[in-house]
């Protein structure tokens, strides 16, 4: 007997269909993301940089560190978190990075690391918006927040 299309769709709709069902059935998806919290209350806290944005020592830092207060290269940030704080996440604002050179930045990252805490966020002032309605503004924020 021959088979119209409509049948012929119905009956692959119906497969398919079928096929999902027993997919999900056997692999269950996820109710929700899947994200590990910390359970002790400290260690969900960081430290961020900008509150001692007078005192970090870069370049970058457009708010440039008191004169009459020691200066402190954003490497030693880390340290000084964990020593005075007892905290081990730290938010190193993207000015205070003394250079985005490859050697310095592993240079952060290995005194992070030394100091056993870690980055948890690196916020940066872009002048350039990924919004632009012009798609060159685009690319060049594109481009920013990359480097």
């Amino acid at each position: 007997m021959p088979s119209s299309r409509r049948h012929f769709l119905k009956q692959t709709a119906l497969a398919a269909a079928g096929a999902m069902a027993w997919n999900c059935a056997a692999w269950p998806l996820p109710s929700g993301p899947d994200l590990q919290f910390p359970t002790e209350p400290r260690a969900r806290l960081a430290v961020a940089s900008w509150p001692f944005r007078d005192i970090i020592s870069s370049p970058n830092n457009r708010w440039a560190h008191h004169p009459q207060k020691p200066g402190m290269d954003l490497k030693d940030f880390a340290a000084m978190v964990v020593q005075k704080f007892g905290l081990h996440n730290i938010e190193p604002l993207g000015d205070h990075f003394r250079s985005t050179d490859l050697d310095y930045v592993r240079e952060v990252r290995a005194s992070t690391e030394k100091a056993g805490a870690r980055i948890v966020d690196i916020p940066v002032d872009l002048q350039e918006s990924f919004y632009d309605p012009d798609p060159a503004g685009r690319e060049k924020a594109v481009a920013t927040a990359r480097q």
